[in-house]
């Protein structure tokens, strides 16, 4: 399903271009300006994860990411990009991009530069735009604000921040376009659309709403909600809302503040991280439901009906190889840990309380982590720390 990032006509920058109440927007029923594989290149191409052609094969199961292993991998945030080099593009353009079927370091800043050469330092570019794409989900499609190319043949995208804090990104598809005139109205309600579609997508399930640690406020999220329906009811008269532009985005903003206070209300964790054993499962996809089919018992003969069963993915490192498989709730395997204070103020080291390895961490945690959660560098996965134990 397409989406069309609120940022596009929200922000409408300083090219957005205002006729009697016309706006220019992206086109995007229009074709790729992008037309063939040599026109798209990256020095910060991961060589194991395949093309970044396939940027433009339209198959959005194949995907392009920047480099996560080697020397690359270590370059600063804000420094991995690729680049499109086309000849006399159109003065005000825009992207379209679909993200990878994958939820680990989504892209949702991107720096839009003109460069004036190919090999040209970051310093020595001009930024023409910068351009966030919060993640509602995998796979969606989104698109960019409409910029001015200032006069550059040569354009790059650089990450600047993902939803994992990585350098390194990824997508499945990307298309360069131009613009087309808009009415000034319907682009509001478009606009609109955008927001509610991007918090749809972060709705609640019941059980996350109460008072306990982690759980949301029940009120704050009813108010949310009534401020989506609202803005439902808004986008299905559309036109003939008889709401003007700049009210409309008001709906837009509503939405947004409410469901900021929402996640003001999470009741936070009083859990104190202190040294000693504790178990730590993998949450990097931390449960799912499998669907066992119906067959026959072996050791019975009997008839045994299809069930559904959660399984909990869990992921242990050993000295010379990483394990991860999926588990029952019966069979979950807890791999124990021991959490060790460091010379540094509230700072600590987690270490396989069988194999004395450390497991490295992205800087450092302290006891003041936010539900005590810990990030560990294996992909930026996130491991929750659940209990103490026994050694």
């Amino acid at each position: 399903m397409r989406k069309i990032t609120f940022f596009m006509l929200a922000l409408f920058c300083a090219v957005a271009s205002w006729a009697q109440g016309t706006v220019k927007v992206l086109d995007t029923d229009a074709e790729n300006l992008i037309t063939s594989a040599d026109q798209i290149t990256s020095p910060c191409s991961e060589s194991s994860e395949g093309s970044i052609g396939a940027l433009l094969d339209g198959d959005p199961t194949t995907f392009w990411h920047s480099a996560w292993q080697g020397d690359a991998s270590k370059w600063a945030v804000g420094t991995h990009y690729f680049q499109v080099e086309i000849a006399g593009l159109p003065d005000d353009l825009g992207f379209e991009f679909t993200r990878r079927d994958n939820s680990g370091n989504q892209i949702i800043k991107w720096g839009v530069y003109g460069a004036p050469s190919a090999d040209a330092a970051k310093e020595q570019c001009t930024l023409l735009a910068e351009v966030e794409t919060p993640f509602g989900s995998q796979t969606e499609t989104l698109t960019s604000q409409v910029f001015a190319r200032q006069g550059f043949d040569i354009l790059r995208f650089y990450n600047l921040q993902t939803t994992g804090g990585s350098v390194f990104f990824h997508l499945a598809e990307f298309r360069l376009l131009p613009c087309k005139e808009a009415d000034e109205l319907e682009v509001a309600v478009y606009d609109l659309q955008a927001i509610y579609d991007t918090y749809t997508a972060k709705a609640l399930d019941p059980e996350k709403l109460g008072d306990k640690p982690g759980q949301y406020s029940g009120a704050a999220y009813a108010a949310f909600e009534n401020k989506m329906e609202y803005a439902n009811n808004v986008i299905q008269a559309g036109n003939d809302c008889g709401l003007s532009t700049e009210e409309i985005q008001a709906v837009g903003q509503d939405i947004k503040d409410a469901w900021a206070a929402v996640e003001a209300s999470r009741v936070p964790w009083q859990q104190e991280i202190k040294p000693g054993y504790y178990v730590i499962k993998s949450a990097l996809d931390f449960y799912k439901t499998v669907t066992i089919p119906a067959g026959i018992d072996e050791a019975t003969g009997e008839d045994v009906p299809a069930t559904t069963k959660k399984v909990y993915f869990e992921k242990a490192i050993y000295a010379d190889k990483n394990v991860a498989k999926w588990k029952t709730f019966e069979e979950k395997a807890a791999f124990l840990f021991k959490i060790e204070a460091t010379d540094t103020e509230r700072a600590y080291v987690v270490k396989n309380a069988l194999t004395g390895m450390t497991w490295n961490t992205i800087g450092g945690f302290t006891d003041q982590e936010t539900d005590a959660k810990l990030m560990f560098d294996w992909r930026t996965s996130r491991c929750l720390l659940t209990a103490p134990s026994t050694r």
